[in-house]
């Protein structure tokens, strides 16, 4: 499947949405299992609710693509996925919780499992469709591969994989980002229509699309602390990234103006670290890209990142990887 193709798949009236045009949907709760969360019901959705719209999900997948049904509202509801909403025309207004936002096109919604969302109606030009994520796919596959990647990284997982309470969404303002809807796009073509080695094309276009969002994310919320002069956590861990060389836990407080105090007991709520390990994660994050991506020695990338005690840094290297820095070289490259 092309992207040409997915447009008119995506275009194309499905069986439901022919009922939907001519006689309505009926939005009643008698037809499905129901709860009630903050003394409101709510559906209690199955995953798919349509199977003959979505011939090719296999119960057993951890994701899958579903286009949301046009010519008619979604109730309020819940599921036991993680769910991404992405509008990839048009627009419409999705409630999230009792916070409603206007989704236009490009823009995207992360949902975490069992928070209750609906979606206003959608016209015949209003294409929205979802990415279905099993929580096991976040919690083990993808949450393996992308924790090795920055603190800013870290921060989105801990967003997306809240063990105490599932309760979060995400909004992504990411209508200018320009990579986006390919990336978008192929993933939406590889669920919809497999082709050979799937399973790792997937993974690896998961990955973009995330990195896109969280460019998207990082890059609003930089204009918005520009614009109100405030400090969110984001634009912290931004900055120890830039700076984790020479920054110390006084001078990032200073810089935002907060109090020591409060900007370490910020890092371990939020985030589950303390400051040196936001920095150790840092300084090994560098260390693994030069690793990858360069012959310099280990002694050089070691004090490149910071580390004066050699043996120290071999030490920590093989607490964090299981190998040696140079074994580490060395199997990503016979790869």
């Amino acid at each position: 499947m092309n992207h040409e193709e997915l447009d008119r798949v995506l275009r194309l009236v499905t069986k439901s949405e022919e009922i939907y045009q001519k006689i309505g949907r009926n939005n009643s709760f008698d037809f499905y299992d129901t709860c009630i969360i903050n003394e409101r019901e709510v559906i209690k959705a199955t995953i798919p609710q349509n199977l003959n719209d979505y011939p090719n999900h296999n119960e057993l997948q951890t994701m899958f693509m579903r286009k949301n049904s046009r010519f008619c509202t979604t109730p309020r509801h819940i599921h036991d996925w993680i769910e991404i909403n992405y509008m990839y025309d048009g627009s419409c207004i999705e409630t999230i919780g009792d916070t409603p936002f206007e989704l236009k096109k490009g823009q995207a919604i992360l949902i975490d499992k069992d928070m209750p969302h609906e979606i206003g109606y959608l016209g015949e030009n209003d294409i929205l469709y979802s990415i279905m994520i099993h929580p096991d796919y976040l919690n083990l596959s993808f949450f393996n591969r992308i924790s090795k990647g920055s603190v800013m990284t870290e921060f989105f997982v801990n967003a997306m994989n809240q063990e105490k309470e599932h309760n979060s969404f995400v909004f992504f303002r990411s209508e200018d980002n320009k990579k986006l809807p390919f990336y978008m796009a192929e993933l939406a073509c590889e669920l919809m229509d497999p082709s050979d080695y799937s399973s790792d094309i997937i993974d690896s276009l998961f990955t973009l699309v995330l990195y896109e969002l969280i460019d998207a994310y990082n890059l609003y919320n930089q204009e918005e602390d520009k614009s109100l002069n405030t400090s969110s956590l984001a634009s912290i861990l931004k900055y120890i990234e830039r700076n984790y060389k020479i920054c110390t836990l006084d001078s990032i407080a200073h810089h935002f103006g907060l109090n020591t105090s409060y900007l370490s007991t910020l890092f371990k709520t939020k985030l589950n670290m303390n400051y040196i390990d936001l920095i150790q994660k840092q300084r090994f994050h560098a260390a693994i890209i030069l690793l990858e991506n360069t012959d310099r020695s280990i002694a050089d990338i070691a004090h490149e990142v910071g580390y004066e005690n050699i043996n120290f840094f071999y030490r920590k290297f093989k607490e964090i990887y299981r190998c040696s820095p140079k074994e580490y070289r060395q199997n990503k490259r016979n790869r």
